[in-house]
């Protein structure tokens, strides 16, 4: 019984991209942002998808100093709500 697959024969390599542009909210002149991913199906119907986001403007730094202190406070609580539950 042969089998038939969205991407092509088995045993082949089909590579394909997308293009997505974005009209607002973008400032093309001064930040580059891509996404690259790659999705592998296996014979077993099993899909492996990698991805790798890259965010040309990425935070300023009172943006990262608030992310870094938002993670810090959570890691805080995690640690208080764990030692809380270990408690006899």
């Amino acid at each position: 019984m042969s089998r038939i697959f969205d991407f092509g024969a088995t045993g082949h390599l089909n590579p394909a991209a997308k293009l997505y542009l974005l009209y607002r909210d973008t400032d093309i002149a001064n930040a580059t942002s891509y996404l690259l991913g790659l999705r592998y199906l296996t014979a077993a119907d099993t899909t492996y998808i990698a991805e790798y986001y890259h965010n040309g403007t990425g935070y300023s730094d009172q943006q990262a100093q608030q992310f870094h202190q938002l993670v810090n406070a959570a890691f805080t609580q995690l640690q208080a709500c764990c030692c809380r539950r270990r408690s006899p």
